[in-house]
């Protein structure tokens, strides 16, 4: 065979393909690009988890403000911080606090199941109206109505939610006036607020019922400062302020200045920029930390023209009472 011919017919060997790695360009773009997609995704899913927790603690609310409405309906008036009642096992009556007046407007399902030893609910019709509260126990256990999931705690019997005291409570009587808020000392007070008064003044969806607290006591509590948020009638620099004695929403405290001498008595949470809050009609809202002072004030108090500070027995100085308005001709 001739050599060209033999040579032609020889089977040539195809060298190895060369592997080839990802190159610094393809693997920067690859980079940038995964970096591109958490710094537009995460935000948005941390802002979900937000307003679900926000959605789930309006729902909590809502259902703490049926109960509520459904008390008052029966008794004709809001209870107190103060209340009035018993627990089953003992006949004398005990100082409740208005969380524990509600337990029997709440379905099964908004508590656990009670632990080994905790008392039972106590049945039976309502006392008298002097007691100015319906037959109850304070057992000291946990109660996932009354206690918010994103702020923990699970098993223990905190508070979440706070109510509207008005002004914190005078040395004498009278201790303080329904003009200043919804809920009052029903045992040591006298003065009392039901939906007919809060229609007949500044409106029940302009003013607020309860919010939350991220330092409020155990659920069975009584004390205003623990189960309750006040307003004073205090001034910064001549502008309306809380004053050193209580804090701003969302303030933690320690922080900024005053001596705090009622750290826990304001709407505070774990949301951004503000709290969840119930109007008296029961809609819910979210409130806003850097409303002003006074506007707060207003959303508190059920009577702007009918305010008046109990250390003084006279109308708080202006403008935290609003002037009447002037008759229609």
């Amino acid at each position: 065979m001739p050599p060209f011919v033999k040579n032609f017919c020889r089977r040539r060997k195809r060298p190895p393909p060369q592997r080839r790695g990802i190159s610094r360009s393809e693997f920067v773009v690859v980079t940038a690009s995964l970096m591109v997609v958490l710094a537009i995704g995460i935000p948005a899913l941390m802002q979900a988890r937000a307003k679900a927790r926000r959605q789930y603690c309006e729902l909590r609310l809502a259902r703490l403000g049926v109960a509520l409405h459904q008390f008052e309906a029966e008794l004709a008036e809001f209870p107190g911080f103060q209340n009035r009642g018993r627990q089953s096992a003992a006949p004398a009556t005990v100082t409740v606090g208005w969380a524990a007046t509600i337990l029997p407007y709440l379905s099964s399902s908004a508590a656990d199941e009670p632990r080994p030893g905790q008392p039972p609910l106590a049945e039976g019709p309502p006392p008298n109206r002097e007691e100015s509260s319906r037959d109850l126990p304070a057992p000291d256990d946990y109660l996932a109505a009354l206690n918010c999931p994103a702020i923990g705690n699970q098993h223990e019997p905190v508070l979440s939610y706070i109510v509207n005291c008005g002004m914190p409570d005078a040395q004498r009587p009278p201790l303080d006036y329904r003009a200043n808020g919804i809920f009052l000392n029903r045992v040591s007070g006298t003065d009392h607020v039901d939906r007919g008064y809060l229609q007949r003044h500044d409106g029940e969806s302009s003013t607020l019922l309860m919010s939350e607290n991220l330092d409020a006591g155990r659920w069975t509590d009584f004390d205003e400062f623990k189960t309750g948020f006040v307003w004073r009638a205090a001034f910064l620099d001549g502008v309306p302020a809380p004053g050193p004695e209580l804090l701003a929403i969302n303030q933690r405290p320690g922080t900024g200045t005053g001596n705090q001498l009622l750290p826990t008595a304001r709407p505070s949470s774990l949301h951004p920029r503000g709290v969840n809050c119930l109007m008296a009609d029961g809609s819910t809202a979210f409130l806003d930390q850097r409303i002003d002072y006074l506007v707060y004030v207003q959303l508190m108090t059920p009577d702007d023209e009918g305010t008046i500070d109990p250390e003084t027995g006279e109308p708080p100085p202006n403008p935290y009472r609003r002037p009447p308005m002037p008759a229609e001709p």
